[in-house]
């Protein structure tokens, strides 16, 4: 890889933000893939990137990922109630990360770079707190501060 395509894994949003300052542009996505098939459960990952190239021209990119267990096979399949929330949860989170990087003056914008497939990278921590409801089901808070 030539130093023009160096790729960053950052382990929380300061490890980004010590690479990314404020006033560029940073890319926010949510994705999910589907896994398992036929006998057995089947998941559902989701996958919140943040990524931005930063003025040496590294990438710079901080992954959160999430796991939800649906019923069911094919294009009847679902998420159970308290899956659902696990869902929801990461919408939450994704609302959460592009209001928070706007109020510190980024440049937020949809979408992320190709990464290529052998570069797999590490869950970040995020400022989030996950809390398992009395019904099994999950709220989501966020918990950094917009200073």
């Amino acid at each position: 890889m030539s130093d023009q395509n160096r790729i960053v894994i950052t382990g929380d949003l300061e490890e980004f933000q010590a690479e990314i300052k404020p006033s560029m542009m940073v890319r926010i996505s949510l994705s999910s893939q589907q896994q398992g098939s036929g006998i057995g459960p089947v998941y559902e990952h989701f996958y919140l990137h943040m990524q931005a190239v930063n003025p040496q021209g590294e990438i710079i990119w901080l992954f959160y990922s999430q796991k939800a267990t649906k019923i069911g096979f094919g294009p009847g399949d679902y998420f159970p109630a308290t899956e659902a929330t696990i869902a929801a949860g990461m919408l939450t989170l994704l609302a959460a990360l592009k209001t928070h990087m706007t109020a510190l003056g980024y440049e937020v914008r949809g979408g992320k770079y190709a990464i290529p497939e052998e570069v797999k990278p590490t869950k970040a921590h995020l400022p989030a707190r996950w809390i398992k409801q009395d019904d099994g089901g999950y709220t989501v808070t966020w918990e950094a501060k917009d200073v």
